[in-house]
C-alpha cells in the first residue's frame, strides 16, 4: 500500500511539473536568436474568412530589418493578430529555419544600444 501510494505521489509530482511547464515555458523562444525591431506603419491586413463566416484579420509586416545586440541585421517578414502600435519596441525572437517565432514589446530602454543605433 505504501509502494503505491509512492507511485501516486510521483506521478501526480511529475504531471503537475509537466503542465507547469507547459504553462510558464515558450517553446517558441527555446533555440531562437533574440532581435530588435522599431514599429514604423501599419501592418497590411490580410481578411480570412472561416466556414462559419467568422473573419479573421492577420496583420503582416514585411521587409522588417530587425537588429541583434551587435547591431548586425536580417530582413524579415512577420505576423500580429493585431495592428501593432507605431513608435513600438519589439523584441523579436527569430530561427533561421522558421523565421520570426515570437515577438514581446519592450521599452526603449531595454534595446540595446548598438541595436537602437541602427534603427
Amino acid at each position: 500500500m505504501k509502494k503505491l501510494i509512492g507511485v501516486a505521489v510521483f506521478l501526480g509530482i511529475i504531471v503537475i511539473g509537466g503542465l507547469a511547464i507547459l504553462r510558464f515555458v515558450d517553446f517558441n523562444q527555446l533555440g531562437a536568436q533574440t532581435y530588435y525591431v522599431q514599429i514604423t506603419d501599419d501592418g497590411k491586413v490580410e481578411k480570412t474568412t472561416i466556414d462559419t463566416g467568422e473573419v479573421f484579420e492577420t496583420y503582416w509586416y514585411n521587409d522588417y530589418k530587425i537588429f541583434d545586440e551587435k547591431g548586425q541585421s536580417q530582413v524579415v517578414n512577420f505576423s500580429a493578430q493585431k495592428n501593432l502600435r507605431q513608435g513600438a519596441y519589439l523584441k523579436v525572437f527569430y530561427k533561421a529555419d522558421k523565421g520570426v517565432t515570437s515577438y514581446e514589446e519592450v521599452q526603449e530602454a531595454d534595446v540595446p544600444a548598438k541595436a537602437k543605433e541602427q534603427m
